[in-house]
């Protein structure tokens, strides 16, 4: 059965076509007119042999067709499949066809990219849409119009980069997330959405958002989100005390201290961001982040 990403990255296309263009470069810029009427069609591939191949997504625009493949991972039988599904496609349309790959793994990026030797001398590759590729922090615009760029956001962080690096990106996915859920996204749809990007983002960062909501007293303004969120955060954190996890709770506020103070542009030393990664006591941490989000210097956190 197909992974939630990997249906994900289909929904992106079928949500916003012209998305695909964008991503993929000059590639198809010649062949894909802008605003060309764009229509999702039958996936089945079939030849005059007794061989049936189904891609995962067809595009058909005027005098072009679109094969889109979602792949998570290194599947030699697929870069042989591929090469057959745009003859088979190229046969039936007698039109050009592209093959366009969709993954969040560099791996499999560098592997498609690479291509399959059909004959001596002959390489076929495919168009990559990989990470190199996907916007790492759009925009809250960009994610209520298309909800799944927020997924492939968290998906493609750095979990061992700075939470404050990472706190900008999780707050616009969430928010935009919202405006999506206000602007008609089903509330399950929404809700498995923001469980995807909660789960693929590391854990210092969605602690730190956490903590910043509940100071901020951030105002949800979808139902799902207003009752999912604020919800979520009281029942992990009842969780996290009822298993005794009082080492990651600290760790996650001290986070939340650092993250909070580099969003308001407080400068920390390195003394005094050691004294905050060192602290263990969660009654100090928590005054700590309160300071953190209204004092109007560094040093007044620790007054």
């Amino acid at each position: 059965m197909p992974s939630t990403l990997h249906e994900l990255l289909l929904e992106m296309v079928r949500r916003d076509p012209g998305l695909l263009r964008s991503l993929t470069g000059d590639a198809l810029t010649d062949v894909w007119m802008p605003n060309a009427p764009v229509s999702v069609v039958d996936s089945q591939l079939v030849s005059s042999a007794p061989i049936e191949r189904r891609a995962d997504l067809v595009l058909e625009l005027p005098g072009l067709s679109v094969v889109v493949e979602a792949q998570l991972r290194v599947d030699a039988k697929k870069l042989t499949a591929w090469p057959a599904y745009q003859a088979l496609r190229r046969a039936r349309s007698n039109h050009p066809v592209a093959v366009v790959v969709l993954t969040t793994k560099r791996s499999v990026e560098r592997w498609a990219t690479a291509g399959v030797e059909l004959g001596p001398g002959q390489v076929w590759a495919p168009l990559v849409v990989g990470p190199s590729a996907f916007p790492t922090a759009p925009s809250r615009e960009t994610v209520a119009r298309n909800p799944e760029l927020a997924v492939l956001a968290a998906e493609l962080m750095d979990p061992h980069s700075p939470v404050d690096e990472g706190l900008p990106t999780l707050r616009t996915a969430v928010h935009g997330l919202d405006d999506a859920a206000r602007a008609g996204l089903a509330d399950d749809t929404a809700e498995l959405y923001l469980d995807a990007v909660l789960a693929a983002a590391p854990e210092a960062v969605r602690r730190a958002l956490e903590a910043e909501m509940e100071l901020r007293n951030y105002e949800y303004k979808s139902d799902f989100a207003k009752k999912y969120y604020g919800q979520g955060v009281t029942d992990g954190r009842a969780e996290g005390e009822a298993r005794g996890r009082a080492e990651g709770e600290a760790r996650g506020r001290a986070e939340a201290v650092l993250a909070v103070a580099a969003s308001r542009g407080l400068v920390l030393s390195t003394a005094e961001r050691t004294l905050v990664a060192e602290c263990r006591d969660l009654a100090t941490l928590d005054r700590w982040v309160v300071r953190a989000a209204t004092v109007e210097r560094a040093s007044e956190i620790f007054a």
